[in-house]
């Protein structure tokens, strides 16, 4: 019993563990790539709320501030990532996760606040020049996507590395937090946070709502045939129902994502460590398979698939050139626990 009350003293009233924590904090702050976190964080809130203001003052369309869960949980957010931050220092993954998780909560409420600033866009929509594109390649969407549904074990196979970009947005970071990589985690969501900034900027000034507004087919996906009347009914000020409707088709954001993290899967080849080869290799292949599945599927123009590429690679490489990286692997050594 007394040496519980005194663990309770130590975790909770000791000075010097309290004064470590303040340090943890300090630092997190001081580190130049939390900076770029920071500079970036504010430029989404500036941007965003100038296009709010000029929708709302010029043009008038269906406008998607904040959501209001995001409003209520923003105080808890904050203190899960403060304590991460905190912990770090004794428990170092589990701190570090803790972190993850609040930064996760975070970064989806401001990436939301900007898409839903450029969705008021007063451009016209670029989709013939996009299928223009298409057919200087000789590629046909709706060819590839009658394909893909005559071969329903390649089409569940596609379809099932598609979806799993909504697993890794979230999943990555936290295997980042797991194995202790406290660098990369903030160098992959800098260049989430780039690419986002990037392509919403194309959005924005060059509009497109994928082969599905301007092609027909009934092979095409339910979520693919919202898109523009989605897009219709922002632009004639009508309520929107579904805040979650993915608007944005040029540059496509699944690619983004997935070579985003094909490139940060670079700092761990080779892999030195046996049970992390099979795992890393196969989420590899399905970012491969995820890349495919954008044109075959018929979400996406190839025009897409080129430009989230042009996006994703120039998005890592501005935190490369902004933060030089030092560190070596982590999967090379045992982090504390």
């Amino acid at each position: 019993m007394n040496q519980l009350f005194h663990q309770i003293y130590y975790y909770t009233i000791d000075y010097p563990w309290i004064d470590k924590c303040k340090t943890n904090i300090k630092d997190f702050h001081s580190n130049r790539l939390n900076k770029l976190l920071y500079a970036l964080i504010a430029f989404v809130i500036i941007c965003g709320t100038g296009f709010h203001l000029l929708n709302s003052l010029q043009f008038h369309y269906t406008s998607i501030w904040v959501n209001g869960s995001f409003i209520i949980l923003f105080p808890a957010i904050m203190v899960t990532m403060a304590l991460g931050c905190a912990l770090e220092d004794r428990f170092q993954r589990t701190g570090l996760s803790i972190f993850t998780i609040g930064l996760l909560f975070f970064m989806a409420g401001v990436i939301s606040y900007g898409c839903g600033a450029i969705s008021s866009t007063p451009f016209p929509l670029i989709d013939h020049s996009l299928l223009h594109f298409d057919k200087l390649i000789h590629f046909n969407t709706l060819t590839a996507i009658t394909w893909t549904h005559e071969h329903q074990h390649i089409h569940r196979v596609l379809r099932f590395a598609y979806d799993m970009w909504a697993f890794e947005t979230v999943g990555i970071p936290i295997l980042c937090a797991v194995i202790g990589d406290r660098d990369l985690l903030v160098r992959y969501i800098n260049a989430i946070l780039i690419a986002n900034i990037i392509g919403s900027l194309i959005y924005y000034f060059f509009p497109s709502c994928g082969p599905a507004s301007i092609l027909h087919s009934s092979y095409f996906p339910h979520e693919e045939l919202i898109v523009y009347p989605a897009y219709v009914m922002i632009h004639k000020a009508l309520p929107l129902h579904d805040m979650l409707v993915p608007l944005i088709a040029f540059p496509s954001f699944h690619v983004i994502h997935a070579v985003i993290f094909c490139c940060a899967l670079k700092k761990y080849w080779p892999i030195n460590k046996p049970e992390w080869r099979i795992p890393l290799i196969a989420l590899f292949i399905i970012n491969c398979l995820l890349i495919i599945s954008t044109f075959m599927l018929g979400h996406h123009y190839i025009a897409d698939v080129f430009g989230g590429f042009v996006v994703a690679i120039l998005a890592w490489a501005c935190v490369g050139w902004l933060c030089p990286t030092k560190n070596t692997p982590c999967l090379t050594h045992h982090p504390k626990t």
